[in-house]
């Protein structure tokens, strides 16, 4: 149902509340439309009662049908009431009810097949068709030269993500020389095998990112775990240093006695 963007305001409108006395009068000028629209007709053998109860207007029916007829809304003719301009502003809905009715949009006929079959073609088909042809050749000629032959761009399958690093990802000499300028003082073999000891919360297939994580918390926890600004001595790193230690306090003790070490 099609309704004007001023209806509500539109002076009709105010001419029919002012008549009955009634703010609602939009409202009961909606549901007679709305009636038109379910009965798909804008003339029913309607008295002027029944107006009144179709619209639930609660006032006197001569005073609401009155308003209407004086606003252009109806029009009475004997028992038959005309609903006025709705047919004008639905007349593509009331043309879809009649196509429906019909079976739907009328088909198109079926272009008729020539009398005669025609001795030669219109046009000469290896001309006409010659130049898209070679068009795309050409085109399938340049597309094999730019991306050059299949066994380059075969298809790299990425690895699957797991929870455990897996026994195939090995350190590499470029992350070795990374190790020793980013995580000095941490044993890039032996933080590898703690990674592979330890289950991630999450799947991962970059080892190589979490390998380079995993040497950053190391580095981190050797420097300044024990308090601030001291220096943590890694683990694998102590041995050496007291085995250094004690290899200066023995040679230190034979040169007390004299001997040399």
């Amino acid at each position: 149902m099609i309704v004007d963007p001023d209806f509500m305001d539109h002076w009709r409108t105010g001419m029919v509340a002012d008549a009955i006395g009634d703010a609602m009068a939009p409202i009961y000028i909606l549901r007679l439309w709305a009636h038109c629209q379910e009965r798909k007709a804008d003339r029913f053998a309607m008295p002027t009662r029944g107006l009144k109860a179709q619209c639930k207007f609660p006032g006197d029916a001569e005073v609401f049908e009155a308003a209407l007829i004086e606003a252009g809304f109806v029009e009475r003719q004997g028992a038959e009431l005309i609903v006025c301009g709705w047919a004008e502003k639905n007349a593509s809905l009331i043309a879809a009810w009649s196509n429906g009715n019909k079976g739907g949009r009328p088909k198109k006929e079926p272009k008729e097949n020539p009398p005669e079959t025609q001795e030669e073609p219109i046009a000469n088909q290896v001309e006409t068709q010659a130049k898209p042809i070679r068009e795309e050749k050409r085109r399938e000629e340049e597309k094999r030269e730019i991306q050059g032959p299949p066994e380059v761009f075969a298809r790299v399958e990425k690895p699957r993500a797991t929870k455990k690093c897996p026994s195939s990802f090995e350190l590499t000499p470029d992350l070795i020389a990374w190790a020793e300028e980013s995580a000095q003082g941490v044993n890039p073999h032996a933080e590898l095998e703690k990674m592979r000891d330890h289950t991630f919360s999450t799947a991962r297939s970059d080892w190589a990112g979490t390998w380079r994580n995993w040497m950053r918390r190391a580095h981190e926890s050797c420097r300044g775990a024990h308090g601030q600004g001291q220096q943590r001595i890694p683990a694998f790193a102590r041995g050496a240093a007291i085995e250094a230690h004690n290899q200066a306090v023995y040679e230190r003790i034979l040169r007390s006695e004299g001997l040399e070490p």
